[in-house]
């Protein structure tokens, strides 16, 4: 009897073991591969700089430069360059805004921290990628936006504030 009460107890400990062990959430820790696979290649930020174009009514616009730019090894952004003039920032993670900066009527400048734009996307990017190494949440955010501009440019509104 002892032996059979014994077994009872183990049963029911393994049983609150397995129980206690489901209440707890699964997080998968965000690593640097994660954030590397949601890595925007220069082919997919230049569709999206096509999908931005269609829905801008640019039909004048073309490509003239695209530049990656990385900071410690690090791809952060492309900065493409378009003709007659103007540009676009498309960052290199999904999990981030899909176009950071553009602009129809100048040139970029110089891809240097002497110019304030650039400067400004450096730090800004570089703070995102870090909060988002951090915060698993925001991998998958911006996902649904990449996706529209990727396959469907046409169903895309674009916000900008000032309108």
């Amino acid at each position: 009897m002892p032996s059979q009460l014994t077994h009872h107890l183990q049963v029911a400990a393994l049983i609150l073991a397995l129980f206690s062990a489901s209440l707890i959430p699964f997080t998968q820790p965000t690593t640097a591969a994660a954030t590397k696979d949601m890595t925007v290649s220069a082919q997919d930020a230049l569709v999206v700089v096509n999908a931005k174009l269609v829905q801008s009514n640019k039909t004048g616009y073309t490509f003239d430069s695209l530049t990656p730019i990385s900071v410690n090894g690090d791809l952060l952004f492309y900065i493409i360059g378009l003709q007659p003039t103007g540009y676009m920032v498309v960052p290199a993670y999904r999990y981030l805004p899909v176009v950071m900066a553009y602009s129809w009527t100048s040139p970029f400048g110089v891809y240097s921290t002497v110019n304030p734009l650039f400067n400004m996307l450096i730090t800004d990017l570089s703070q995102r990628v870090t909060a988002a190494a951090l915060q698993s949440s925001l991998l998958t955010a911006q996902s649904e936006k990449w996706d529209e501009y990727l396959n469907h440019p046409s169903m895309t509104l674009f916000q900008q504030w000032p309108p």
